[in-house]
């Protein structure tokens, strides 16, 4: 069984807000269920997280999961509640900006990953993305309509890490996020490798 858990706050010493999801088969033979459940309770993080570990990997040998965080920066509110609700549904922690001031705001949370706009009001997404990158080292994807080579050289030079074009597929957009997500992961394990006479081990 794997357990996802959304914190409301990170704030430790602080009633917070919980939610749930996951799956498992309870019993040989049976389908797997599905389930998703919230739980509020005036106790710390660092409390719920010592009981979570224990009761779910030492007793039900199952593991814990922190969810990948994503922020979404477009001034289009119906595509932002079609990304949010489709990217949760897929596991994600989804957070919603509508301009650049409150993207700037919203990275305190250290998002793992931003899918960007880039005809914005005010600021343009590739202005914006230099602000970004001066913060957060997290993959940047933009959405955009334009198409043309240049543009694409453009949100590339200005720190994306990757180019979306709408109209996309939701199915492309989700395997482009776990990618990038994929590999941000592992450039974050420095790996320990030793070779010697054609054997190569990776101690890491």
């Amino acid at each position: 069984m794997s357990i996802v858990v959304y914190p409301g706050s990170r704030r430790v010493g602080n009633p917070a807000s919980f939610s749930y999801a996951g799956k498992r088969k309870p019993f040989p033979g049976k389908r797997e269920v599905h389930y998703c459940y919230s739980v509020t309770a005036g106790i710390s993080l660092q409390s719920l997280d010592h009981f979570l570990t224990f009761y779910f990997y030492y007793i039900l040998g199952g593991e814990i999961t922190m969810a990948h965080k994503i922020l979404i920066v477009d001034d289009e509110k119906m595509l932002t509640e079609l990304l949010s609700s489709h990217l949760q549904k897929c596991g994600y922690e989804v957070f919603v900006a509508e301009n650049a001031e409150q993207t700037v705001s919203m990275l305190s949370i250290y998002p793992d990953l931003i899918l960007l706009d880039i005809n914005m009001p005010e600021m343009d997404g590739l202005e914006l993305c230099k602000i970004i990158r001066n913060n957060v080292a997290c993959p940047i994807l933009f959405l955009t309509a334009r198409i043309t080579e240049q543009d694409k050289i453009n949100g590339l030079q200005a720190g994306g890490d990757d180019y979306i074009t709408k109209p996309f597929s939701l199915k492309e957009l989700t395997a482009r996020v776990a990618a990038h997500l994929r590999r941000d992961e592992r450039s974050k394990c420095t790996p320990k490798i030793v070779s010697s006479q054609g054997l190569i081990v990776n101690l890491a």
